[in-house]
């Protein structure tokens, strides 16, 4: 039953940390490290004043509002979810490049189990109080500790905590239509460096006459590995970066760029061949796992604006509905 109670706590928990880091880095353009640390400490305050009336009221009842109660509470949970939320969110937002809000929910989730047996056994481990110190008054258990009565839940905490989890409730349903506002501007300037130097290093390479796809640029051994994989009917697909000529990485402020090569042999058939069916992708059905529907919004040359959609799946399914340009060039006749 207090296995049940903490997570029904860490629910309404989970439910604040998530909407003020959604509100720290899509409406007040925080850095989403610094709106993770306000996050996880909203979320501590609220399941302190619930965990100390609800889920371990007996354990709890000499020391409920104490400050050193409280103070124990954040300095040893507090390290686990900040420690350990930071950490995370540096690793799948850094390094696997998830959203910042969904990689909090996996954040979170890694935390609770550890919090639970670190607030069981350390934080909330206390003696419970003696069955015959309490006594009953209008349904409400009240313990008597040598002259001093307290109650389950002091005079309007319940409320209180009830209307916070309300609020942070609607707090994330409200936040749902603001994420998709649009991009902001230095993020689209940082965009805009990021392809200009891509633009760049590609025209380079192709005057220099040395070759035409990314592998003839690579170390001979990398080059003479990626193209085994290819022609054994595999598909390469490798992650690229950018980075202007002092080989510091470019700051992209609320967003975060994809960049990826892939290739693939197909024997039997002419360039035109491959590129009537890709510049044509509804005059023809056929399969990808990962796209449900796609269809040309219009045309201009060799520019398209394509639309997609697109099902991922990793831990959840989500589906995108997403518009694409697509610019096809020749670099000659070969």
């Amino acid at each position: 039953m207090r296995w049940l109670k903490f997570n029904v706590v860490g629910a309404m928990g989970m439910a604040i940390q998530v909407a003020t880091l959604a509100g720290g880095v899509h409406l007040l353009n925080l850095h989403y490290l610094l709106a993770t640390f306000l996050s996880v400490e909203a979320a501590l305050l609220h399941n302190f004043v619930w965990h100390v009336n609800w889920t371990w009221p007996a354990h709890t009842a000499q020391l409920r509002w104490s400050t050193g109660s409280m103070l124990r509470f954040q300095f040893i949970t507090g390290t686990v979810s900040i420690v350990g939320n930071m950490g995370l969110m540096w690793v799948l937002v850094a390094s696997v490049q998830l959203e910042p809000v969904f990689a909090n929910l996996v954040c979170i989730g890694a935390c609770s189990l550890v919090n639970f047996v670190v607030c069981n056994r350390i934080v909330f481990a206390f003696p419970a109080i003696s069955a015959s110190l309490t006594t009953h008054e209008n349904s409400r258990t009240r313990f008597d500790t040598g002259g001093i009565v307290m109650s389950r839940f002091p005079r309007g905490s319940k409320r209180l905590c009830i209307c916070i989890s309300l609020c942070a409730s609607a707090i994330v349903g409200l936040l749902t239509p603001l994420q998709a506002q649009g991009l902001r501007a230095d993020t689209i300037q940082a965009w805009n460096e990021y392809v200009l130097l891509t633009e760049a290093r590609i025209g380079e390479e192709l005057r220099s006459g040395e070759g035409f796809l990314v592998q003839e640029f690579q170390s001979p051994t990398e080059a003479r590995a990626d193209r085994e994989v290819v022609l054994s009917g595999q598909l390469l697909v490798r992650k690229m970066s950018t980075t202007p000529p002092d080989g510091t990485d470019i700051a992209i402020p609320g967003g975060m760029i994809h960049h990826w090569r892939g290739v693939v042999f197909i024997p039997a058939v002419t360039l035109d061949d491959v590129l009537a069916v890709v510049q044509n992708p509804d005059a023809q059905p056929h399969e990808q796992e990962d796209v449900l529907e796609s269809r040309v919004l219009g045309r201009d040359g060799d520019s398209l604006r394509i639309f997609l959609k697109l099902v991922r799946s990793k831990f959840i399914t989500v589906t995108y509905n997403t518009e694409h340009r697509v610019d096809y060039r020749r670099h000659g006749t070969g």
